[in-house]
């Protein structure tokens, strides 16, 4: 239905030709109900506290028209890595994915790269010596060859992903606070897809123009949860805000 709808209206919004699709994953409160507990498991509490039973969802969204392609309710348990590789499932060889660094696994690179689909996302420069060595070089952009650690060759060989070196591109973005991030992306086109970019490109993510769109989806994916819960165990959910 959503290919149709996009098929259906080619005046909607993109990016250099490409639809911008964030991945995000929240954890969501469910009824403490056996078997919604059985199905989506809980956050054990501290000391004197309860558990909690929570639900993680997680969403494929095109940010720049504000609609929902794919989205999964999943146990908490649930990797947000192994759902944003599902959400693949739905994308399309013209979509930008754009993840925070949350998502920074070499094995999810690689199924990116192996599916011919595209993405930019924040790297951990705090916790990566070559992202570190980048930012401090005050360099604009660099290509770089990543390789697979050993830890990263066992993921990728367990999900049937191909291990050799990616070719990969480093992006300095400064804040307007001095703050400096690094954004890493298959993007490997520097006339195409200019330096100067990716600041805009990276804060139409967390941007003003679309939060409350983007809060409004996550708050309506809640209320679907509830319902749904709600239609299997009538009762379990009285408060009008999920009504």
């Amino acid at each position: 239905m959503v290919d149709t709808y996009f098929a259906a209206h080619p005046e909607l919004k993109t990016w250099h030709g490409f639809r911008l699709c964030a991945i995000d994953g929240s954890k969501l409160r469910v009824p403490n109900e056996p078997d919604i507990v059985a199905a989506f498991g809980v956050n054990p509490g501290k000391e004197n506290q309860k558990d909690c039973p929570l639900a993680l969802a997680s969403v494929y969204y095109d940010v720049l028209n504000h609609i929902s392609i794919d989205a999964s309710i999943n146990p908490t348990t649930a990797s947000e890595l192994d759902c944003a590789a599902a959400h693949l499932n739905y994308a399309h060889p013209k979509d930008l994915s754009i993840l925070d660094r949350g998502y920074n696994a070499f094995w999810l690179y690689a199924l990116y790269e192996a599916t011919g689909r595209y993405f930019c996302m924040r790297a951990r420069s705090n916790q990566g010596l070559l992202y570190k060595q980048f930012a401090e070089s005050g360099e604009a952009q660099a290509e770089i060859i990543l390789e697979a650690n050993p830890r990263s060759v066992k993921q990728c060989l367990k999900k049937g992903l191909p291990t050799q070196p990616l070719k990969l591109r480093l992006i300095r973005v400064e804040l307007n606070n001095g703050e400096v991030e690094v954004l890493i992306t298959n993007l490997m086109a520097e006339q195409a897809f200019p330096v100067d970019e990716f600041k805009e490109l990276y804060h139409l993510r967390w941007g003003a123009e679309i939060d409350q769109p983007y809060c409004l989806h996550k708050s309506v994916f809640r209320k679907l949860l509830y319902r749904f819960c709600n239609w299997f165990y009538p009762g379990t959910i009285n408060s009008p805000q999920f009504t």
